[in-house]
C-alpha cells in the first residue's frame, strides 16, 4: 500500500502541475504554498482518500498531514 499511496501522492502533483495556471494571481496562495502540498493539493488528496474505499475498495493515505508537518515553515 505504501507504494500506491506514494504514487498517487506524486500523480496529484503532476496533475496540478499540468493543469494549474501558474500565471493566475492566486496560484501561490492555493497551489504553490506548502511546497506544492497547499490548498488545492490537500482538497484533491482528501477527495481521493474519501472516495478510494468506495471505488477501489482500499483505504488510501496520501500523506496529507505529513506534508503539512514537513512544510510547516511555509506557514510562518
Amino acid at each position: 500500500m505504501g507504494r500506491l499511496n506514494t504514487l498517487l501522492h506524486e500523480i496529484l502533483h503532476a496533475f496540478i502541475g499540468t493543469y494549474a495556471c501558474q500565471r493566475c494571481p492566486t496560484y501561490e496562495k492555493h497551489v504553490g504554498d506548502l511546497a506544492g502540498n497547499g490548498h488545492v493539493w490537500q482538497r484533491i488528496a482528501c477527495w481521493v482518500e474519501n472516495a478510494a474505499p468506495h471505488t477501489i475498495g482500499l483505504p488510501l493515505k496520501l500523506g496529507r498531514f505529513e506534508a503539512i508537518q514537513a512544510n510547516s515553515n511555509f506557514l510562518v
